[in-house]
């Protein structure tokens, strides 16, 4: 928590740095599905948020947001958890050079943190600085990044406890590094398609697998200023770091059920 809040203020200091009136805020909500296929299991709910995304005059890009969940929570997973879970996150982003008209390279700072989800995963904690070569067109952007910077997880603090073991067992925290590719493609003046893939690693091994994929529809004709986003995001934690980090035999808990998670949101 101490790092993402760090990383949050240092975005804020630069907003309030280069002038906070061209801020530009968006209120969301909508529903979701949590879906754990190791354990075949769907958890519903709504959820608010709020957006919001500056650029200096720099040509400095930063957005961040951030996320309260509510989970219609008929839990068969974890009997203790409340119902509500929480995320946040920021990006700067900066030019650093043209490569030629259609072709150049990003400096890129993102961090995020979740807590209290009704996967396995109790919290992460991520912040990362790297490097971006990106080619675009006026439809079309494509590019692959390489990244460094802390990552932390916690399996969930609750469950285990049945097997045997504490929560500070099964933590995970190391310097790491990300290898991402982003994609974004505008289908027509009111639709716009955006990919992200990530692996995060560190020296020994592979961490988490990440792939996003969001449609933006712009329904500004009806409500000003308004779009509809279509959100999926599917994550694989790799949970056999947790056991070799505390020497813990984890094998009486199977990694297959609880490591994969997909959620699926619709937003307004």
């Amino acid at each position: 928590m101490k790092i993402n809040n760090i990383l949050l203020s240092t975005l804020l200091l630069a907003s309030t740095s280069t002038g906070l009136l061209a801020l530009d805020v968006k209120g969301v909500v909508g529903l979701h599905n949590n879906y754990i296929p190791g354990r075949q299991h769907h958890t519903f709910g709504v959820g608010i948020g709020v957006y919001a995304e500056h650029e200096t005059q720099n040509n400095v890009k930063m957005s961040g947001y951030f996320d309260w969940f509510f989970d219609d929570d008929d839990e068969e997973i974890d009997h203790d958890r409340y119902s509500n879970w929480f995320q946040s996150g920021f990006n700067v982003n900066g030019l650093v050079t043209d490569f030629s008209n259609d072709t150049n390279l990003l400096w890129e700072a993102e961090g995020d943190m979740r807590y209290n989800t009704v996967t396995s995963i109790e919290s992460y904690y991520k912040g990362f600085v790297g490097l971006m070569p990106q080619y675009h067109s006026n439809d079309f952007l494509a590019g692959i990044g390489i990244y460094g910077g802390y990552y932390y997880f916690e399996f969930d603090d609750d469950l285990p406890a049945t097997a045997g073991f504490h929560s500070e067992e099964l933590t995970y925290e190391s310097m790491a590094y990300c290898i991402k590719g982003k994609t974004t493609y505008k289908v027509s003046n009111d639709l716009d398609f955006i990919a992200v893939a990530k692996q995060y690693r560190d020296d020994n091994d592979w961490l988490q697998n990440q792939v996003l994929l969001d449609l933006v529809y712009d329904i500004s004709n009806l409500v000003d200023n308004s779009e509809i986003i279509f959100n999926t995001e599917y994550n694989r934690y790799n949970l056999s770091n947790a056991e070799s980090d505390a020497g813990t035999n984890f094998d009486r808990f199977r990694e297959e059920e609880w490591n994969t998670r997909l959620f699926v949101r619709i937003a307004f």
